[in-house]
């Protein structure tokens, strides 16, 4: 099975402990319904958080794989498109860096495990393509700039 841009069911909202995870990030309340792009089979999924503060406005990024979170800040980088009408409509993702709050909740992979972690996050992100399950931009093309080798 290959990644899906969905809803999370309420069932899944409470074996992830998402609900856990969103207080861990942001001490409040989560608003809207849970989303994630996800690969049931495989038991990975990426999720896009907010900003660990107001000094940085990088979002922080949350992929979950073998039953471990990482956490990260990517954004749309250079050559990435600056209107949603353009055709194609490009994104270019920059890789910024493992993110941890101190939490023990997240982890970053060991070196050995950096090659499949970056396989399973620009899979995941190839599917998640502009707006994940909100809203997808016609024609959208996804890549990734060299930050994505050199982590």
């Amino acid at each position: 099975m290959a990644f899906v841009n969905e809803y999370v069911s309420d069932e899944d909202v409470e074996k992830y402990d998402l609900l856990g995870l969103e207080k861990a990030f942001y001490r409040d309340e989560p608003l809207g319904r849970y989303t994630w792009t996800r690969d049931k089979e495989r038991d990975i999924y990426l999720r896009k958080g907010k900003g660990p503060g107001k000094e940085n406005d990088i979002p922080v990024w949350v992929l979950y794989r073998q039953g471990k979170l990482s956490t990260f800040q990517i954004y749309e980088g250079e050559g990435s498109s600056r209107k949603v009408y353009e055709r194609p409509y490009r994104i270019v993702w920059h890789f910024e860096g493992f993110w941890q709050n101190g939490s023990r909740l997240f982890s970053v992979p060991p070196k050995g495990e950096l090659p499949e972690f970056f396989q399973a996050l620009k899979e995941a992100l190839t599917e998640y393509g502009a707006l994940g399950v909100v809203e997808q931009i016609p024609e959208t093309v996804v890549s990734f700039d060299e930050s994505f080798n050199a982590a």
